[in-house]
C-alpha cells in the first residue's frame, strides 16, 4: 500500500536519474575548477542525492524516481549549474573524466588513441620511404611510387597533427563531445586527400594557382622549392586551404570557357555582317547596271536626264543614294 504522505513523482524514473547524475557531475566539476556556486545549490543537491541513495521518498522500480517537489528543485539546480560550467556540458565532463595521463586519456577517449596510432604510422612510413629514397638512376615507376608514398605519409602527418591539436584544445577545457568523433575522422581523411592533391598540383604546374595579370604573393619557384613532402604536409594540415585552391582553379577554367564562347559568338557576328554587307553591295551594283541599261536603251539625249541618272548610280555605288519625289 502506498504511503499517503509521500508525494507522487511527476517525471520518468530514467529521466530523474539522468538529471540527478548530470547535476552531480557539474557540481563536482565546478568545485574542482574553483567556480563560485550559490550556497543553496550544494545544500539542496546534497539533500536530494541523500534521499535518492537512502530511498526516502524515492521509488527504485526503474532508475530513480524523485518526488515532485524535489524534482522542481533539481531542475532549477541543473539549469544554474549548466550556465555556470558552460561551454562544458554534462556529457563532455563525464566523457573526459579521468583523462589526465597519456595512456589513461587514450583509454578514456578512443579517438585520441586511434589518431595517435595514425600519426605514428604516418611517421614510420615517412622514415621508411626516406631510408629507401630512390636515386636519379632508379626506374621512373619506382621513383614515382616512392614519391607518392612520401606524399601520403606527409599528408597523414599533417592531418593527424591538426586533429590531435584541435581535440587537445577541447579536452583541456573539458568540452570534448564524443558525438563529433566522426567529424575528426572525416577531417583526417580529407587532410590526406587534400595533401596529395596539393602536392601533385604544385609539382605539375605551380602557375595554376596564379591568374593571368595577378601579382602572386608567393612565386611558383618558391612553391617548387618547398618540395612535395612539405606541400603534402601543409595540405594535410589545412584541407580548407586546398578546397579554396580547387575552387580558384575551377573559376579560372570557367572564365576561360566563357571567354572562348564570347569570342566565338563575336567572330560569327562579324562574319554574318561581312556577308550581309557584301550582298547589299552586289545588289546595288546590279541596280546601277540596270539603270544604265535603261538609259542606253531609251535613246534619250537629254543631258539633265543623264546627269540625274549618273547621280543615282554614283549614290548606289557609294551607299548614299537618296529617294527623291
Amino acid at each position: 500500500m502506498t504511503d499517503p504522505g509521500k508525494k507522487k513523482s511527476v517525471g520518468s524514473p530514467m529521466f530523474d536519474q539522468q538529471m540527478l547524475l548530470d547535476a552531480l557531475e557539474m557540481a563536482a566539476f565546478a568545485s574542482i575548477r574553483g567556480l563560485k556556486q550559490p550556497g543553496r545549490i550544494a545544500s539542496e543537491l546534497s539533500e536530494i542525492a541523500k534521499k535518492a541513495t537512502t530511498g526516502q521518498g524515492v521509488t527504485r522500480e526503474v532508475g530513480i524516481e524523485i518526488a515532485g517537489e524535489d524534482l522542481g528543485k533539481l531542475a532549477s539546480i541543473h539549469a544554474s549549474l549548466s550556465e555556470l560550467v558552460s561551454p562544458a556540458t554534462p556529457s563532455s565532463i563525464r566523457f573526459t573524466k579521468g583523462a589526465y595521463g597519456l595512456w589513461s586519456s587514450m583509454r578514456t577517449i578512443p579517438m585520441l588513441g586511434a589518431m595517435t596510432v595514425a600519426g605514428i604510422i604516418s611517421i614510420t612510413l615517412y622514415i621508411i620511404v626516406c631510408i629507401y629514397e630512390p636515386s636519379k638512376d632508379s626506374p621512373a615507376s619506382t621513383f614515382s611510387l616512392l614519391t607518392q608514398l612520401k606524399m601520403l605519409a606527409s599528408a597523414g602527418l599533417g592531418a593527424s597533427f591538426y586533429s590531435l591539436f584541435t581535440a587537445n584544445r577541447y579536452i583541456v577545457s573539458r568540452t570534448y563531445d564524443p558525438t563529433y568523433t566522426v567529424v575528426y575522422w572525416t577531417r583526417f581523411l580529407l587532410g590526406i586527400i587534400s595533401g596529395i592533391i596539393l602536392a601533385n598540383i604544385i609539382l605539375e604546374n605551380p602557375s595554376t594557382l596564379i591568374s593571368n595579370g595577378e601579382k602572386a604573393a608567393v612565386s611558383p619557384e618558391f612553391l617548387k622549392q618547398l618540395g612535395p613532402s612539405t606541400l603534402a604536409l601543409l595540405g594535410g594540415y589545412s584541407s580548407n586551404a586546398v578546397n579554396k585552391i580547387l575552387h580558384r582553379i575551377v573559376e579560372m577554367l570557367v572564365t576561360l570557357v566563357e571567354g572562348n564562347a564570347k569570342e566565338l559568338v563575336q567572330t560569327q557576328q562579324e562574319q554574318m555582317k561581312t556577308k550581309l554587307d557584301s550582298g547589299i553591295r552586289k545588289e546595288k551594283l546590279n541596280m546601277a547596271i540596270e539603270l544604265a541599261n535603261i538609259f542606253t536603251e531609251s535613246g534619250s539625249k537629254n543631258p539633265d536626264v543623264k546627269k540625274l541618272l549618273d547621280k543615282l548610280v554614283n549614290g548606289l555605288n557609294d551607299g548614299k543614294a537618296t529617294t527623291q519625289t
